[in-house]
């Protein structure tokens, strides 16, 4: 009785398969390889988007390095706070890192670049800190101004020492 219902059940699916599947089996291996090879490309071409989004971040956090390190400058002098400081831009990273092409990137390079955007990360903190020190309400205390200098200490040195020459080498580097 089993060896009838499974003689049964083979006969019908040899019959099904010779009928619906073996006819049109060598178009849905043609259309299969033709997805695959479309789906290998859009990935190519959407990590090639976002690595040149994260090259012209970069320069643009270059240029953002000097104005950061002029707006700490004239607060050092004295200069009244009337504008924020500039930030950093970071999004074209995060897209990159979100989207999962950071690690198709090289070693070193995808070193350098969370190097830089970590401590980026740390900058944005202290620029938030600076701002709480000056208007918020910890500018009520006595070691205020002391501390707006020391946080200013940090950002300064933190782009000439870290930020901007990682971000100047991957310039000569990969020539953007």
């Amino acid at each position: 009785m089993v060896a009838a219902v499974a003689g049964t059940f083979i006969g019908t699916f040899v019959n099904v398969f010779d009928l619906y599947i073996y006819p049109y089996l060598a178009p849905i291996v043609v259309l299969g390889i033709l997805v695959w090879i479309a789906e290998g490309l859009n990935g190519r071409s959407k990590f090639s988007a976002a690595k040149r989004a994260v090259f012209s971040e970069i320069r643009l956090n270059i240029e953002v390095c000097k104005a950061v390190q002029a707006f700490v400058d004239s607060q050092k002098v004295g200069d009244p706070y009337t504008t924020p400081m500039p930030r950093f831009y970071t999004a074209a990273f995060e897209g990159l890192k979100n989207q999962g092409h950071l690690f198709k990137m090289k070693r070193e390079l995808r070193d350098d670049l969370t190097l830089i955007y970590m401590t980026i990360d740390r900058i944005s903190q202290a620029a938030n800190r600076q701002e709480e020190l000056l208007v918020g309400a910890a500018a009520t205390s006595p070691l205020a101004a002391d501390l707006r200098s020391q946080n200013l200490s940090y950002i300064h040195s933190t782009i000439s020492n870290v930020i901007k020459p990682r971000l100047d080498r991957l310039r000569t580097l990969y020539r953007f």
